[in-house]
């Protein structure tokens, strides 16, 4: 039976706390503990931070810290992100993956003028992957023929030490892509079974020692924010994903939260996923249904005070789970 991990997700800057960033970050990467945690997610998210500067700051204050790098083939050539891999594992050799997405936010494609379609820019990833691939099989010289990228004899020499990890997020599960897929959650009575090996699911975690705490808890880490619900409305209306089309139909369905799919802080985007709350056990519990479904990993996204709740969460997961 393959064993369950957990990947965390590395906060971003919002501008809604600039100042308090900074140590928020460090914190967040200071409590990483590889025990919990196979990876940590560094978004794209951000309109300021590059995610390989926040990866490299990280690595350096914590030897534990293995960084799962958003790549968007909008910014950089496949090639560039061999370099970069390379370079890091020179410095500080330790595992690392790359989290694969087709596209951005509607307002930046247009900006920088980016005019695929949504199968094209699949396509466009599909290629973008295969050169990365090539690099990862210890070769020093790659080639690659495809639509939007070509590469001759490009070299690296010494090559790539370890494997690296591939995720795909805003993609369907497919054979043209091997890796492991990542999924927004549905409420478990919309779940389906996972359609294939290294799938994953991305939500939030706020546990307490009871259901009631873990309620109050998360309208207070969480609050109402205006700003927050117009940006959540305006990114939902932009992104094409069949999760997407599936949310907006949900939210006019069901107007109400729920233990195993609060939106509370993804509707003032504060994080970008639907959260399990409740007691730990109940959360471990929940975890445990999802992971019934054949998904094999959890991207967690969670406060960064909330490290000591969510570890017991997964404590109690694991007990469940032997």
């Amino acid at each position: 039976m393959t064993k369950t991990f957990f990947i965390n997700v590395a906060p971003s800057n919002d501008r809604r706390d600039e100042k308090g960033f900074h140590s928020q970050l460090d914190h967040y990467v200071g409590k990483t503990k590889k025990e919990f945690f196979k990876y940590t997610l560094i978004t794209a998210g951000d309109k300021r931070l590059d995610p390989w500067i926040v990866a490299q700051r990280a690595m350096e204050k914590n030897p534990e810290f293995h960084p799962l790098i958003a790549v968007n083939p909008l910014h950089q050539h496949p090639f560039h992100i061999v370099k970069k891999l390379a370079s890091l594992q020179d410095f500080y050799a330790r595992p690392m993956a790359l989290n694969m997405i087709p596209g951005s936010f509607p307002n930046e494609m247009s900006a920088l003028h980016d005019e695929l379609s949504f199968a094209e820019r699949f396509s466009r990833l599909k290629d973008f992957s295969n050169v990365l691939k090539d690099f990862f099989k210890e070769k020093t010289t790659g080639r690659f023929q495809g639509q939007y990228y070509q590469v001759t004899d490009a070299k690296l020499f010494p090559p790539l030490k370890d494997d690296v990890e591939l995720f795909y997020s805003g993609v369907a599960a497919t054979s043209e892509l091997s890796g492991n897929y990542v999924k927004g959650i549905k409420p478990l009575s919309e779940m389906k079974k996972s359609e294939g090996k290294g799938q994953g699911l991305l939500l939030g975690i706020c546990a307490r020692a009871t259901n009631e705490e873990a309620q109050a808890s998360m309208q207070k880490l969480y609050p109402q924010d205006r700003k927050g619900q117009m940006l959540f409305d305006m990114v939902l209306g932009g992104h094409e994903t069949s999760w997407s089309q599936w949310m907006k139909d949900y939210l006019q369905r069901n107007p109400e939260e729920r233990d195993d799919f609060n939106l509370t802080a993804m509707k003032n985007f504060w994080t970008s996923a639907p959260f399990i709350v409740g007691s730990y056990d109940e959360c471990a519990g929940l975890l445990k249904k999802y992971s019934d479904y054949g998904y094999e990993f959890f991207i967690t996204d969670f406060h960064h005070e909330d490290f000591l709740h969510v570890e017991e969460c997964i404590r109690r997961f694991r007990n469940f789970k032997s």
